[in-house]
């Protein structure tokens, strides 16, 4: 019985302490004195400054005046007096330490559209090692970090809503080693001067699954700024549905992981130089690189655990993305887990992603053809060659170059290992062998000879096309298949030459039969109508336009046909002596322009990456304004200033005399606003008096710079103009008799910028 009587002793002790600090919830009251947090008279039940303290903030403007601790900042709902807008500033370089303990939420938020902004150092460490729930109670509110201040986090803070989706900004320093992590409904902004270099811990994504919950994190750093640190710095997805956009030049260096199942959406919008390593798990990162950018290098990520998972990357072209230094960046299993634009990828020697086109139409050209190079990218094709191996500077890009090995002299070790090297480094993905060897004017070769110098060929170590021979119905490919299948040679496609009269139908049966016969993909390297009769330009049978017609079924029907992979059709230059016998087929007339059947051909199955519909200069892949009108100038996305909208305000460039408008904000037709709580006072020496409580302000600039225009701004957004403003050299006297008390920005226009200055009336 002695020992109940003790337990329900210590029971009893145990309440009471439960119930002490309950009663330690204290609540700021804005009274006498100067909002100083150790200003006693400011507390209705005393001054909280101890681990377990609750402090209920019913005050718009705090200042903590010292080193101060609290369990929990509670902003009450309107109801219970809360405020819409609250501010922790300080004095004599005070600080704030939230310790979480005994609370579930060490900061909570009530009052619908409440924001909350800290202008002071803020440390969240707990001594019970807990998770931090900084929770949004309500909606459509927002959290804000001050330029200048840090955030200490020594233990994990996660940032929630359980209503509408509610905003964190970060515009100052994140230090410590505690996890920054982010729940469902809570978006964050990472300001221009956001700086995340000493912090030690993992951003993590825990909100998203689903449309209502998903998470985004903007990061508009200025230039060069770290919003994830380089090696040390992590994100990690952990649901998915979420969202990452970097929008600074060489701010994200660290790594991202995805964890299970999960996908993240990372839109690139700015250069990045020293991004870090991936990993995926079984889920999807989706990368869309903007238009504007050029440059996106990851670190080698050869040694990185890319799961089953795979990533697909929207908008990028040929040298724009890399992985490391070299052709090692990537093993061969992950670059199998890359797509862009839903083509598959390699590495060249440089480590840069390059597009393996996998479309069907080519070019067929030889080198020594007038404006060669101009006449292959007019047609619009995916590849091309011209009987050569030789990779030309002047080559096209976004069109794949086949080598052909023609004849045997050209089959050398040097050679040999000229070609290999470039495939090695992903510049060549095919090789093409010996030019009608069937005929004693072309390569002219017997089956024996080509047998005999096969297996150079097989050392390049890319997919390997047969002899194209000028007959199918000779002999010459047939013997050659059986003794390459009984040298177990390898021989990955057949190409075919095909010269036939105006017949769709005859160039259909002679590759059907080729097919089932050899069961093995088909290339048709030159394909065209002839006229076997003719002798002169004059005496040729067919028209161009009746040829057009053939072109018109026959085209439609090579893709229709799975097996058939890849065809060009050959035009006939000048000074060949075939060319009577096929100047009504050729694509291009003496002039080197398209005739209408190389019209035809540019149109049919165009490479997007190739076509410049307003003619502006700028590929449509590239054209975001693809309606641009003659003559105008445009940059490197095809946009003139008045098709241009750069900060998404609704004034195009031409108009816009504020380009760096930022997001949501409402302008006027110059495409200027006044964001409620911009802040600038790089220029300004004093503000004086301040709060002001009489009718004249004082501003002292730190320059002489002409002011061409001055306002206030309340907190609800609306516009006062003072009635009078004196400008003196540096100093401005301005008159505010007309403007009720309240807290204001004061805007000031200067020839160089724009001022921000927080001011408080007192009438």
């Amino acid at each position: 019985m002695k020992f109940l009587n003790n337990s329900f002793f210590l029971i009893s002790i145990f309440f009471f302490n439960i119930s002490v600090s309950f009663s330690q919830q204290t609540i700021f009251n804005n009274g006498s004195g100067d909002n100083l947090w150790s200003t006693e008279s400011n507390w209705s039940l005393g001054v909280p400054n101890s681990s377990n303290a609750v402090a209920v903030i019913k005050s718009d403007i705090i200042i903590v005046d010292g080193n101060f601790q609290v369990a929990q900042l509670k902003l009450p709902s309107l109801n219970q007096g809360g405020l819409k807008d609250v501010t922790l500033t300080n004095s004599n370089e005070g600080r704030l330490t939230i310790t979480g303990q005994g609370v579930n939420q060490p900061v909570q938020m009530n009052r619908n559209g409440q924001n909350l902004i800290f202008n002071l150092p803020v440390i969240f460490d707990s001594n019970e090692n807990i998770i931090g729930n900084w929770r949004f109670n309500s909606g459509n509110q927002s959290m804000t970090f001050a330029k200048e201040y840090s955030l200490i986090i020594n233990d994990d803070i996660e940032f929630t809503a359980i209503n509408t989706t509610s905003e964190i900004h970060f515009n100052g320093k994140i230090l410590g080693e505690g996890n920054l992590i982010f729940g469902a409904k809570s978006d964050a902004f990472f300001g221009p001067f956001f700086d995340g270099y000493q912090f030690e811990g993992k951003i993590i994504i825990e909100g998203g699954n689903t449309s209502n919950d998903n998470v985004t994190l903007t990061a508009n750093l200025l230039d060069d700024g770290t919003f994830l640190k380089e090696a040390v710095g992590k994100i990690i997805v952990n649901e998915s549905g979420s969202t990452i956009n970097i929008n600074g030049t060489n701010i994200l260096k660290g790594n991202i992981i995805i964890t299970s199942t999960h996908n993240l959406n990372l839109n690139i919008n700015k250069n990045q130089s020293s991004v870090g390593t991936l990993s995926i798990g079984s889920g999807t990162l989706s990368i869309v690189v903007d238009n504007s950018v050029s440059s996106i290098s990851f670190a080698d990520n050869s040694g990185a655990d890319w799961g089953s998972g795979s990533i697909e990357i929207f908008g990028v072209s040929q040298k724009e993305l890399r992985f490391g230094l070299n052709s090692y960046g990537l093993s061969n299993d992950q670059l199998n887990q890359i797509l862009v634009d839903g083509d598959s990828v390699f590495l060249d020697s440089d480590g840069f992603l390059g597009i393996t086109i996998k479309d069907k139409k080519g070019s067929a050209i030889n080198y020594s053809t007038p404006q060669w190079s101009k006449k292959v990218k007019s047609v619009n094709p995916f590849w091309h060659y011209s009987w050569n191996k030789d990779l030309k500077d002047e080559r096209p890009s976004n069109i794949e170059y086949v080598p052909m090995f023609w004849g045997k002299g050209g089959v050398t070790d040097s050679e040999i290992f000229r070609i290999k090297e470039l495939a090695d480094s992903g510049l060549i993905k095919n090789v093409l062998t010996f030019n009608e060897p069937d005929l004693m004017s072309q390569s002219n070769l017997s089956v024996d000879e080509v047998i005999s110098l096969w297996h150079k060929f097989e050392e390049i170590g890319v997919p390997l096309g047969s002899p194209a021979v000028a007959g199918i119905n000779n002999g010459w490919l047939d013997e050659f298949m059986a003794k390459a299948e009984e040298n177990n040679l390898r021989v990955d496609f057949i190409c075919l030459h095909l010269y036939k009269r105006n017949d769709p139908q005859l160039f259909l049966d002679d590759i059907d039969y080729i097919y089932q016969t050899y069961n093995k993909p088909i290339w048709i390297t030159e394909m065209s109508v002839v006229d076997f009769n003719a002798t002169s330009i004059e005496d040729n049978q067919y028209t161009p336009e009746q040829i057009l017609e053939n072109l018109k079924v026959l085209l439609p029907e090579l893709y229709k046909r799975d097996f058939l992979k890849r065809f060009t059709w050959f035009s006939g230059t000048e000074n060949s002596p075939n060319y009577p016998r096929l100047v009504s087929s050729v694509l291009y007339d003496s002039s080197g322009e398209l005739t209408i059947l190389g019209e035809y051909y540019s149109s049919f199955k165009p490479n997007p990456l190739l076509i410049d519909s307003d003619g502006d200069g700028v590929t449509d892949d590239l054209d975001e304004c693809p309606d641009t009108p003659s003559g105008l100038t445009v940059d490197a996305t095809g946009c003139s200033d008045s098709q241009k909208d750069s900060d998404g305000d609704g004034v195009t460039d031409d108009l816009d005399k504020c380009p760096d408008t930022p997001s949501g904000l409402t302008v006027d037709a110059t495409g200027c606003s006044d964001p409620l709580n911009f802040e600038n006072i790089s220029s300004v020496e004093k503000v004086y008096p301040n709060p002001i409580s009489s009718n004249r302000l004082n501003v002292v600039l730190k320059n002489i710079d002409e002011v061409e225009n001055l306002y206030f701004i309340s907190s609800n957004g609306n516009r006062y103009d003072p009635i009078n403003i004196q400008q003196n050299g540096r100093n401005l006297i301005i008159n505010i008799s007309n403007i009720k008390g309240g807290i204001y920005f004061l805007r000031i226009y200067t020839k160089n910028e724009l001022l921000g200055v927080r001011v408080r009336i007192l009438k």
